[in-house]
């Protein structure tokens, strides 16, 4: 009766541990997520409140596109390869939250505000 009550009793300790343990990170990169909230949403413009799970020293960007976005990644091809890359590579943002201002917006359209980061060797 008291291993029944031992085990009652040590159960949900150790689904607790093994509920909190660190995850095995298999390919040595730790991958960086990101979380962007948009509020105070105006006819030409919004703010974008971005934050990571990163450190100060991993850099990334964010930029707007009109429409829905089904895949990102697409887009980002896009602006890698287009004249706005230089002026968007050039502030590069590296805290772990950020609030920007989102301008030149346009009243009744949607928009998708895409961010994305960038490792030492320039891979998405």
């Amino acid at each position: 009766m008291n291993t029944k009550i031992w085990i009652l009793l040590c159960l949900p300790i150790f689904l607790l541990l093994s509920a909190c343990s660190k995850e095995d990170d298999t390919d040595g990169d730790k991958q960086v997520l990101f979380h962007v909230t948009i509020s105070d949403i105006e006819a030409y413009n919004a703010t974008a409140t971005i934050t990571h799970n990163g450190s100060n020293r991993d850099y990334y960007y964010g930029f707007v596109v009109e429409g829905h976005v089904v895949n990102p990644m697409d887009e980002i091809t896009k602006l890698i390869s287009s004249p706005m890359a230089e002026a968007v590579f050039a502030s590069p943002i590296n805290q772990r939250k950020h609030v920007m201002k989102i301008g030149g917006l346009s009243p009744k359209k949607s928009f998708t505000f895409i961010v994305f980061g960038r490792n030492t060797d320039g891979q998405l």
